[in-house]
């Protein structure tokens, strides 16, 4: 069960409720999850809730890609007094986001005796550096979010192990990593480890490295990184295929249904998955499709030229959707992507290879998919009910594992003061239904501060109101553009000192459940407040649009900016 992600001190209808920083959920190991998850049959459809109950928590791990080059023992578990190391890993490496709640490193050589480090501290953050520098306090918070304590310290000991194995640290706060951004990873103690623990890691293009001996805030740079494994407990796991050629089937006017395979090495997770999304390979033009989507498990490597499609599962596939009607928008660019949207789940196992059907019964126009042909026979095509053709495409594709935020984060980055504003001027803004995917009731939604905060900020009397609309543009009237609007907050709002760039203003919500067919409308008035606090925004114009407003207005008063929309970070419950 995800229970949301509040970062704030809030004051509601006068009475203080301090949250936690992190999440509520179950955050589970992959090998749990499976007799965790309340829906555990192949069969289960429909809200995928498994007769009511909330989901527990997926998880999946991706490991650092670092190219064959030389060896090299790192410097993290040595006998050296108070060291201190960073250590950079790109996002296009780690290709997912959502929370880390452990890391593995990889055994170089036999270790025949523990290792024990008294007092191993562990931080990770976000950076937009590509290359650390010698200075440590450079390398994070520079606009990317607070570096956070996610192991507080206590000994830490490397059990005796052969080449090759894993060492796993679990950490006791999970990190939301945004999938945007580089992550830093540091390692700080005072103490030295009473012997060596060798780990694999080797040599990297970029300054991936700094480290020093003593407490200087100065360390050695170096072009080396550890190996190492992130274990995610719910978020968004990216396989990246590497396509170069594009394809457009299932999602064509000659109305194909397309069987996926997916091997479990390459999805390398289990539990409940709540979404898939592919990447456009073809500026597309908008394109509404209807279709049926079904998950299920296979014993298949590889598919074979006229198989019956009902015969590629090892078991009755989940209807994630049955005859939805959903539109992808015009302007998508090459390398962008776009969500499905599934109101269902299907609890996949991690160990049998994977398969998504997708059925398009009617189209208005194509869209395509990056592909690769190097991954084997892995779709399977034809028209319903006739014969089938195998063939060597894999598209890159995301999937939602259960237990993190759905997030609209880019890298386009500016900076305004609307709606966290002194003046009480609110936003609205519409975002479409491609960046989300998933249908569930929401229990958050947060906005990304662009400055640091050194006193809190309290706004008095807020106010936030969703809907749901099938507009892309912003109409000047304000009740025209949310179908359904609902007020999910309505209070007080207090940034607490010590935010940073980067971090998440979180608000509770309650009320409202969405409907992943449709494009969202959120709107905020943020009510009185002596203080102008700057918001990050993006710059796709095609996600959506945003305007001002103010209080008891029935008009958007000025600002419809087609290019710009807060980043925007929506907590759920399945």
């Amino acid at each position: 069960m995800q229970e949301g992600f509040v970062s704030l001190i809030f004051m509601y209808k006068g009475v203080q409720m301090k949250m936690i920083k992190k999440t509520t959920a179950v955050l589970a190991s992959i090998a749990a999850v499976v007799a965790m998850t309340a829906c555990s049959s192949d069969s289960s459809s429909g809200g995928g809730s498994g007769g009511g109950s909330t989901l527990a928590t997926g998880g999946f791990i991706k490991s650092s890609t670092i190219p064959a080059a030389n060896m090299y023992t790192g410097v993290t578990f040595v006998p050296t007094a108070d060291m201190h190391v960073q250590v950079l890993y790109p996002s296009s490496e780690i290709e997912g986001s959502g929370y880390i709640n452990e890391i593995s490193f990889t055994y170089r050589s036999d270790l025949v005796a523990d290792v024990i480090c008294p007092d191993m501290t562990i931080k990770m953050g976000h950076t937009t550096l590509t290359d650390l520098t010698a200075t440590f306090a450079d390398n994070v918070e520079q606009g990317a979010g607070t570096n956070e304590i996610v192991r507080a310290g206590g000994s830490l000991t490397v059990p005796a192990g052969s080449a090759g194995d894993k060492f796993t640290i679990k950490l006791d706060t999970p990190f939301n990593y945004n999938g945007m951004d580089n992550l830093v990873v540091g390692f700080d103690r005072v103490a030295a480890c009473d012997g060596t623990f060798e780990d694999l890691g080797e040599y990297v293009a970029p300054v991936s490295l700094v480290y020093e001996f003593g407490n200087t805030g100065t360390g050695i740079t170096f072009a080396w990184r550890n190996d190492m494994d992130f274990t995610f407990a719910g978020g968004v796991n990216t396989i990246d295929y590497a396509g170069t050629t594009g394809n457009t089937w299932p999602f064509s006017t000659s109305l194909p249904r397309a069987q996926m395979l997916y091997k479990a090495s390459d999805v390398n997770g289990s539990g409940p998955l709540t979404g898939v999304a592919f990447q456009v390979g073809a500026v597309t033009a908008e394109a509404t499709y209807s279709a049926t989507v079904k998950m299920g498990h296979t014993a298949l490597t590889e598919f074979t030229s006229g198989t019956l499609f009902e015969d590629s599962y090892s078991a009755t596939p989940t209807v994630m959707e049955n005859n939805v009607t959903f539109t992808v928008p015009a302007n998508l660019a090459v390398g962008d992507w776009f969500w499905v949207p599934l109101s269902g789940s299907f609890n996949y196992n991690g160990t049998d290879n994977l398969i998504v059907d997708i059925n398009v019964t009617a189209a208005t126009a194509s869209t395509t998919l990056t592909r690769s042909t190097a991954e084997g026979v892995v779709r399977l095509t034809g028209t319903d009910g006739t014969a089938t053709a195998a063939s060597t495409t894999a598209y890159d594709t995301k999937f939602r594992f259960n237990g993190a935020p759905m997030s609209v984060v880019e890298t386009n980055l500016a900076a305004y003061g609307v709606p966290l504003n002194s003046g009480g001027t609110g936003a609205i803004a519409i975002y479409g239904s491609q960046v989300f995917g998933t249908g569930a009731t929401l229990n958050s939604i947060g906005f990304r501060v662009a400055q640091d905060i050194a006193a809190d900020v309290t706004y008095t009397d807020a106010n936030i109101t969703i809907g749901h609309t099938t507009l892309t543009d912003l109409d000047a009237t304000l009740a025209a553009n949310m179908d359904d609007a609902t007020v999910v907050y309505t209070g007080d709002i207090t940034i607490p000192a010590g935010t940073k760039a980067g971090d998440w203003v979180t608000v509770p919500v309650s009320g409202f459940t969405y409907d992943p067919t449709k494009n969202l409308t959120v709107q905020m008035y943020p009510g009185t407040s002596a203080n102008d606090i700057l918001v990050y925004y993006g710059g796709n114009g095609v996600i959506s649009n945003t305007g001002a407003m103010t209080p008891g207005s029935t008009t958007i008063d000025s600002g419809i900016e087609g290019s710009r929309h807060p980043h925007l970070q929506l907590g759920f419950t399945k």
